[in-house]
């Protein structure tokens, strides 16, 4: 979650009639606080709708509320998976995680090939706003910043990994803190002004 835009879809919002739709959740434990997965069965495998990074004030299970209002805990073989590779991803991993467990549809069509762009840029590597709108054949930035904004899959779709074309890593949905941690953890350095060196830009 990045610059700009409105609050994310929730996993609520959008749900298929006649389905099992009651919402789960396993937390999953990082350096910085626990992490959320949402999830539902709409049949025979889950859907997660919602990635919930530790909030910048606040739990995590008052956001759990706020966003997914009545999921319980739960458990589940995939979901499991998942959480494992976030785990993986915290101890300085290079993961890959498969798509067809993330819930698409909560996505805009320009949001989805944005984070799939997005998905392009390495761990260790950043890209500016107006650089992700170029390869989307685009001038808007803005329009970049929306969709990292919504972005409901952190961590998955690496949206901190989008920063200002000044060097300056821009606003978070898990706070500016969070996003400079998650690049530190990456192995991007930060100079005296708080500024990533341009030879870390993709």
């Amino acid at each position: 979650m990045a610059d700009g835009g409105d609050r994310n879809v929730t996993p609520g919002e959008r749900t298929a009639k006649g389905k099992n739709t009651s919402h789960r959740y396993r937390l999953v434990p990082s350096p910085f606080g626990d992490v959320a997965l949402v999830w539902s069965m709409p049949g025979d495998d889950p859907l997660i709708g919602a990635v919930l990074l530790p909030p910048d004030g606040g739990t995590i299970e008052q956001d759990l509320q706020c966003r997914a209002p009545g999921a319980v805990r739960g458990s589940h073989s995939v979901v499991d998976e998942i959480a494992a590779l976030i785990e993986g991803y915290f101890r300085g991993e290079d993961v890959l995680f498969p798509s067809e467990v993330f819930d698409h549809s909560l996505l805009s069509g320009f949001q989805e090939r944005a984070l799939r762009e997005l998905s392009r840029v390495p761990r260790g590597r950043v890209i500016s706003y107006g650089d992700l709108a170029e390869r989307l054949g685009s001038r808007a930035a803005r329009a970049v910043g929306t969709a990292m904004a919504r972005n409901p899959f952190p961590l998955v779709y690496p949206c901190h990994r989008v920063v200002r074309a000044s060097g300056e890593p821009g606003n978070f949905g898990g706070g500016p803190g969070l996003k400079r941690a998650l690049l530190v953890l990456e192995g991007i350095p930060f100079d005296d002004a708080g500024r990533i060196d341009p030879r870390y830009f993709r």
